[in-house]
C-alpha cells in the first residue's frame, strides 16, 4: 500500500545515520503490486530513488512492458502518487486500453484523492476528480467531463452491445459504496447530462413508426439523428435517460427511456 511508504523512509533514514552501521545504497522491487486507496496495480518492477545520503526520494515502478509508470513520493503526513501511461491496459483481457493516462493524486488518512486526471480512451477525452476511500466500506465519489467519446466502442466495452453509434460528450456526478472493490460498479449512483452527433440507434426506426400511423409495433432497423441530447441516471436498480430530445431530419422527438436491472 503506497500508505506504507512513509514506513520505508523510516528505514531508510534510520539507515543513512552516521551511527549506523549498516547502510543501504539501492533498493529495487520485482513482481511488485502498489495498492492505491483499495485499488491494486499488479505486475511492476522498478526502484527506490535514493538521495546521496540514503534517504529515500521516491518510488519509481513500471508494468512490465513500460506501457504504466507508477511513482509515489512521501509528503508529510501523507503520499503524492502521479500515474502516466501509454497504451496501457489494466489487465490482459481487459476492454479497457488506454491511449494515454495522468493522474495526480494524494494519499491520506486512509482516502486517495484525485486532483487531476486525464484520460485518453475510446477516440475520445476524459478530465475529472474523485475520492476514494478504503475504510470499513469501499466507497468512491467524483465529478467526470468528457468529450468526443466514439459510443459504439464504449457500449461494446461496458457490455452493452452496439446499438448506438456516434460521439458522445458531457458530464456526470457519481458515488458508491460496497463491501469490496470488485461490486463497487454495480452499486454506482450517478446524475448527468450527454449530447451525441452524427449516429444513429439500432433496433428501433422512428420514421416509419410515424409513417404508420397503426397500433403495430414498429421492430428492427435503425433511426439516424443529428444531434440527441438528455439526461442520465444511474442507481443499481436501472439506467434512466431523461428529457430526451432528438433531431433526425424533419422530424425531431422527445421522450425518456427507462432500463431496469
Amino acid at each position: 500500500p503506497v500508505e506504507l511508504v512513509g514506513t520505508l523512509s523510516s528505514v531508510l533514514a534510520t539507515a543513512a545515520l552516521p551511527t549506523s552501521r549498516v547502510g543501504v545504497q539501492y533498493v529495487s522491487f520485482e513482481k511488485a503490486a502498489v495498492s492505491i486507496g483499495g485499488l491494486g496495480i499488479p505486475d511492476l518492477e522498478g526502484a527506490a530513488r535514493l538521495s546521496e545520503a540514503g534517504e529515500l526520494l521516491s518510488l519509481s515502478l513500471y508494468s512490465l512492458d513500460r506501457s504504466l509508470n507508477v511513482e509515489a513520493r512521501l509528503q508529510a503526513p501523507g503520499v503524492e502518487v502521479t500515474l502516466n501511461g501509454v497504451g496501457w491496459k489494466p489487465y490482459q483481457s481487459s476492454p479497457f486500453l488506454f491511449d494515454s493516462i495522468s493522474v495526480k493524486g494524494r494519499s491520506e488518512s486512509g482516502a486517495f484523492s484525485i486532483g487531476s486526471m486525464e484520460l485518453r480512451l475510446f477516440d475520445g477525452l476524459i478530465q475529472g476528480s474523485a475520492v476514494l476511500r478504503n475504510d470499513a466500506a469501499r466507497s468512491i465519489s467524483g465529478e467526470l467531463v468528457f468529450e468526443r467519446l466514439n459510443v459504439s466502442r464504449l457500449g461494446a466495452a461496458l457490455g452493452l452491445g452496439q446499438q448506438f453509434s456516434g460521439d458522445t460528450a458531457g458530464n456526470v456526478r457519481f458515488s458508491a459504496s460496497a463491501d469490496s472493490w470488485a461490486a463497487i460498479f454495480s452499486a454506482i449512483n450517478a446524475d448527468g447530462e450527454f449530447s451525441m452527433r452524427r449516429g444513429n440507434i439500432q433496433g428501433v426506426d422512428l420514421a416509419e413508426a410515424v409513417r404508420r400511423v397503426s397500433n403495430t409495433p414498429v421492430q428492427g432497423g435503425a433511426t439516424m439523428f443529428e444531434q440527441l441530447t438528455g439526461k442520465i441516471r444511474l442507481t443499481p436498480m436501472n439506467y434512466q435517460f431523461l428529457g430526451l430530445v432528438m433531431d433526425s431530419g424533419l422530424m425531431q422527438s422527445t421522450g425518456f427511456v427507462s432500463v431496469s436491472k
